[in-house]
């Protein structure tokens, strides 16, 4: 009898012990599958500020890029108007104030070169 109450205590025990472990497996399962949600969801808004600057700096390109195509329109018109103006010169005409041709601006967001504070910068007459 006393050995049939040993085995019984001892299966109970048994059991207790494989629902706790099971219970602690649930909680950790649980635990990584928000762990990975949390680590996925971050990785996701990180990649999309990435995605964000990378599309700011394309359209900044773009935005030179037609900025440089049009100055070379603008340089082809103006040999043009050069030699309309050196015929005008030759009548005795004025000559009617030339455009200056635009130059490739890149977009507000795109710094190019150093950045020095303006009482830093030192012009011919401060030397």
């Amino acid at each position: 009898m006393k050995r049939q109450g040993s085995l019984r205590a001892a299966g109970e025990r048994s059991e207790e012990l494989l629902r706790r472990a099971e219970a602690e497996s649930e909680r950790l399962k649980d635990d990584a599958y928000a762990y990975v949600g949390e680590t996925l969801r971050a990785l996701r808004d990180h990649l999309g500020s990435i995605e964000m600057e990378v599309s700011r700096t394309i359209l900044s390109i773009e935005k030179g890029l037609e900025s440089l195509e049009s100055g070379l329109e603008e340089e082809e018109g103006e040999e043009e108007s050069e030699e309309q103006l050196y015929d005008q010169q030759a009548e005795g005409t004025p000559p009617s104030a030339r455009s200056v041709p635009r130059r490739a601006s890149l977009a507000a967001d795109t710094l190019g070169g150093p950045m020095f504070p303006p009482d830093s910068i030192q012009g011919p007459a401060d030397r």
